[in-house]
C-alpha cells in the first residue's frame, strides 16, 4: 500500500529559462525529486497522446491515462478517492517542495476531515530570490481520500483558472475544514501566464455558477453559507469575487497547526511564516502605497510647474484684471503698448484731443490762463487714473496669486511631510 500519493500532470516538455538557457527538463526532475523526498508516491495524469512521452522521461512515477486533452479534475479526484492511501495530494507540476523532512507524514498526522491548501512562493531564477506578492491562488491540496468520494461532477480541468477556488469551496460547503498551510512549502519558477483572458472569464463564470449552486444547496454548511450571506454572488463582477474568495481561503486556519521544522521550538518557523506573509501581502501594500505617492508627486510637480509659470507671468508685469474700457484707455503706457497696442493708441489719441482742446479751444472763449490750468488738471487726472488702475490691477493680481498659492503650499507641505508607515506585526502563536 502507498501511504502518501501525489497526483499531478507532467507536461511532455516543460520550458523554463535561466540566464538565457533552457532548464525546463532539469527543473521538472527537481520538482519530482522534491515530492519523493517529502514522502509521496507520484501519479501523473495525462491524455493518451502523452502517456508514452511521459514514460520515456524516465521519471520515478506512475502514468495514468485520462479522457481529455487536459486532465479533468473529476477523474483525478475519482482516482484519489479509490486509493488506499493515508493522504493524497494534487500539486501543479512546476512546483518544487521545500526540503522539510517527512513533510507528507506531518501533514497526514493532522489531516482528518481537513483539506490543506498551500500557496507557492514565486522565484526569480536569475536573481535566486522570491518575488514580491502572491499569485492569487493555490497550487497544492492535501486530503484524505474519503473526503472527495462524494464530490459532484465538475467541468474544471487541471490548470484551469478558478479550479483552485472551486475545490476548497466544494468541500467547505459539505462541512469539511479548510486550512491554509502557514509555513511556506512550495517554490515556483516564475513564468508568463499561459491561459487567456477569455479562459479566465469563462472559468470565472462557471465558478460563479457552481458557487451559487453550493450556497443554495439544502445540505450546505451553515458556516459556508454565512460567509457569502452579504455578497450578491450572482451579480458581483469577477474582479471583485475572486479576491474576496481568495482572501477568505487565505484566512482559513484549523486547530491542527502543522510545523515542518522543530515542534518543540516553533520560533524559527513563526519567523519564516511572518516573513512570507509580509513578502506576499504587506510588501505589496507598501509597493501600492509608494506607487500612489509617486503618482501624487508627479501630479504635484505639474502643479508646481503651473505655479512657477504664474510667478513668471507676474514677473513680466502682465496685469490683466477686470478693467473697464475707460481704465484700458488710460493704462500705463509702456504696458499698454506691450500688451494692448490698440488701446494704447486710443489712449494717446484721447489724451492728445483733451490737451488740444484745453490749449487751443479754451483761449478762444476769452478766459486768459484757464487753458493752462485745465491742461494741468487733465494731465494730473490722467496720471491719477493711471496710478489707481495700476494699483487696482496689482492688488487684484496679488489676491489671485495668494488664492492659487495657498492650496499649492498646503499640498507641498503634505507631500514633504514624512509619511506615517504602519507596520502590522505578525504575532508568534505557539
Amino acid at each position: 500500500m502507498k501511504n502518501f500519493v501525489l497526483f499531478t500532470s507532467i507536461p511532455p516538455k516543460l520550458s523554463r529559462k535561466a540566464n538565457g538557457s533552457e532548464v525546463g527538463r532539469e527543473y521538472q526532475r527537481k520538482c519530482v525529486d522534491s515530492w519523493r523526498n517529502a514522502g509521496f508516491s507520484i501519479v501523473s495524469v495525462n491524455p493518451p497522446t502523452e502517456v508514452d512521452a511521459i514514460r520515456g522521461m524516465d521519471l520515478p512515477l506512475e502514468v495514468l491515462s485520462c479522457s481529455d486533452s487536459r486532465p479533468p479534475l473529476r477523474e483525478v479526484l475519482r482516482a484519489a478517492s479509490i486509493t488506499a492511501a493515508d493522504l493524497c495530494a494534487i500539486v501543479n507540476a512546476d512546483c518544487l517542495f521545500i526540503g522539510y523532512e517527512n513533510a507528507a507524514k506531518k501533514i497526514s498526522s493532522k489531516s482528518g476531515d481537513t483539506l490543506f491548501i498551500a500557496e507557492r512562493v514565486d522565484i526569480e531564477f536569475d536573481a535566486r530570490s522570491p518575488l514580491a506578492g502572491n499569485c492569487g491562488g493555490f497550487d497544492a491540496f492535501f486530503f484524505r481520500p474519503g473526503i472527495v468520494e462524494d464530490v459532484e461532477e465538475t467541468k474544471f480541468r487541471i490548470g484551469d483558472p478558478w479550479w483552485d477556488y472551486w475545490l476548497p469551496c466544494e468541500l467547505a460547503c459539505k462541512g469539511y475544514s479548510i486550512d491554509r498551510l502557514a509555513t511556506p512549502l512550495l517554490m515556483h519558477l516564475s513564468h508568463l501566464t499561459r491561459w487567456s483572458r477569455k479562459d479566465w472569464h469563462d472559468c470565472g463564470e462557471y465558478f460563479r455558477e457552481q458557487l451559487v449552486r453550493q450556497i443554495c444547496s439544502p445540505d450546505c454548511s451553515s458556516d459556508f453559507k454565512q460567509r457569502f450571506a452579504n455578497l450578491n454572488v450572482a451579480d458581483i463582477d469577477l474582479p471583485t469575487l475572486g479576491p474576496f474568495v481568495h482572501e477568505w481561503l487565505r484566512s482559513r486556519r484549523s486547530e491542527g497547526d502543522i510545523y515542518f521544522l522543530n515542534e518543540l521550538d516553533t520560533s524559527p518557523e513563526q519567523l519564516l511564516r511572518s516573513l512570507r506573509d509580509y513578502h506576499s501581502v504587506e510588501s505589496v501594500k507598501k509597493i501600492d502605497y509608494l506607487k500612489a505617492r509617486t503618482k501624487a508627486l508627479d501630479s504635484s510637480s505639474e502643479a508646481i510647474e503651473t505655479l512657477l509659470a504664474v510667478f513668471d507671468d507676474a514677473d513680466g508685469s502682465t496685469i490683466v484684471f477686470d478693467r473697464s474700457p475707460t481704465a484700458d484707455l488710460i493704462m500705463w503706457p509702456i504696458e499698454m503698448f506691450r500688451h494692448r497696442p490698440i488701446g494704447a493708441m486710443l489712449a494717446v489719441v484721447v489724451l492728445s484731443l483733451l490737451l488740444a482742446l484745453s490749449v487751443f479751444a479754451l483761449p478762444s472763449l476769452g478766459v486768459p490762463g484757464l487753458s493752462w490750468i485745465v491742461a494741468a488738471l487733465v494731465v494730473m487726472a490722467t496720471m491719477s487714473l493711471i496710478l489707481l488702475s495700476y494699483l487696482k490691477g496689482k492688488i487684484g493680481r496679488l489676491v489671485h496669486q495668494i488664492a492659487v498659492v495657498r492650496p499649492q503650499l498646503q499640498r507641498l507641505r503634505n507631500i514633504t511631510r514624512p509619511p506615517v508607515v504602519t507596520m502590522t506585526p505578525q504575532p508568534f502563536v505557539d
